[in-house]
């Protein structure tokens, strides 16, 4: 397996540990102990010291062992983590030094059956399943992928003590009756093709690192021949956006926008994942006119100064001229873009992330609000004049309202008009029984 899909393939087991680790089955686990639970697993596989098996087999047996689900997810994760060391032998300067020498990978990939096999132990004798008389759940869940684990600790080409260590251990389990006899037979029958499979692998990556070095060496020799023209090559669609013998994880990120459900916690489906299919032919205007401005920024990042690189003019829209472009920076860092001829700014990214045709058009919006309060020229209503103008009706109003009475209410009125209130009729002053007593004393007398 190539390590880029090695790599790969434990990403998803891990997310997908992790996933069944944080549901509460029983009881949810925090994400830290999660990364320290592989952390250690990595750390074991390096170093197969009695504590740090005993650490990981007692994580196990508290968060793991419980749940099905749970053991056949860390029994993914251990697939993938046994392909993740490569089989390659580690380079060391100093054969002597065995303090700094890095573990090999086959060891790596035997202290995980290792783990393996205390779990096991401590489920079928020490968990109350009758000393091996009833099987138990964790050896249930985890028995499919013992074989694949077994197959990938063997894949070592001329390891003979690698191979008599595996068989120990698998004669160990047949005696303790650890799994069932037909999953031992499965086991014992990866061991015997570990060697072969690893000889055919290695053969093959052999054979494509030779096609590819001919292939690259090939267009190298072709793209020299070519002729060069002035003419650019027209920009065309593939039938195809992505590969169809290649696995999902390795497509282009376009293949998943028609996969990816918006505001939705659900995992995508790797079954759905598949190449685009595109209508062949020529590009339309608007993605070439994208792609050449994408080379042109990639150009301006690294192509040397006196460098011209694809997309350095840029195609004024609706016409077929040409402007010539420069990039430069500003005093505040600002990416602006000249045109050569005349020295105007006329494109760039601004210092917060807003377009400057966008920063033009409000400068000139508050620029035409300040001109239209400020402006003694323009049109604008007068607010003393409208004062006067209201003024003026209400007194007509008012005179109007005030024929046929008496000369106290014209005096009320004429002083309401004198002031911007309205004007209201004056009531006549109530006096108290205390002033009107002495009047209606002097009335009767």
């Amino acid at each position: 397996m190539p390590a880029t899909s090695a790599a790969a393939e434990l990403a998803i087991a891990k997310a997908s540990l992790t996933a069944v680790l944080l549901r509460p089955d029983p009881a949810p686990c925090p994400r830290a102990d999660i990364d320290e639970f592989a952390r250690q697993l990595t750390l074991t596989a390096a170093r197969c010291s009695p504590a740090n098996v005993q650490t990981c087999k007692r994580w196990m047996l508290q968060h793991v062992t419980p749940s099905s689900a749970r053991t056949a997810a860390v029994g993914r994760y251990l697939v993938a983590l046994a392909n993740s060391f490569s089989p390659t032998a580690p380079t060391s300067t100093k054969r002597a030094d065995k303090s700094t020498k890095e573990t090999s990978s086959r060891r790596k990939r035997l202290h995980l059956l290792y783990i393996i096999n205390d779990v096991l132990f401590h489920v079928t004798f020490r968990s109350g399943h009758d000393n091996g008389r009833t099987k138990s759940p964790f050896t249930t869940s985890i028995e499919p992928f013992l074989e694949p684990l077994v197959s990938s600790v063997a894949a070592f080409v001329r390891a003979p003590k690698q191979l008599a260590k595996i068989r120990s251990l698998l004669d160990l389990w047949a005696e303790k009756h650890y799994v069932a006899d037909n999953v031992l037979a499965r086991l014992r029958t990866a061991v015997d093709e570990g060697p072969r499979l690893a000889e055919e692998k290695l053969q093959k990556d052999r054979e494509g690192n030779e096609l590819q070095k001919t292939s690259s060496a090939s267009a190298s020799v072709a793209a020299a021949a070519a002729p060069r023209t002035g003419k650019e090559a027209p920009f065309l669609l593939p039938a195809l956006h992505g590969d169809p013998s290649t696995p999902w994880y390795d497509l282009p990120a376009a293949n998943w926008l028609a996969v990816l459900e918006p505001n939705s916690t659900r995992p995508m489906n790797p079954a759905a994942l598949k190449p685009l299919q595109m209508t062949p032919g020529p590009a339309p205007p608007a993605l070439v006119a994208s792609v050449q401005a994408l080379l042109a920024d990639v150009n301006r990042m690294f192509c040397d100064d006196g460098e011209a690189g694809a997309g350095d003019h840029a195609r004024n829209p609706g016409t077929s001229d040409t402007i010539q472009m420069d990039s430069d920076v500003d005093a505040l860092g600002e990416h602006i873009e000249i045109d050569v001829l005349s020295g105007d700014i006329t494109g760039g990214d601004t210092y917060y992330g807003w377009s400057r045709a966008f920063c033009k058009s409000m400068k000139e919006r508050q620029r035409r609000r300040q001109r239209g309060h400020n402006d003694p020229d323009l049109d604008l209503p007068d607010a003393d004049h409208d004062n006067r103008g209201r003024r003026q009706d209400n007194r007509g109003d008012n005179k109007g309202q005030g024929q046929g009475q008496g000369r106290r209410e014209d005096d009320s009125q004429s002083s309401s008009l004198s002031s911007p209130k309205p004007a209201f009729k004056k009531r006549p002053r109530r006096c108290s029984s205390t002033q009107a007593q002495p009047e209606l004393e002097q009335k009767s007398q």
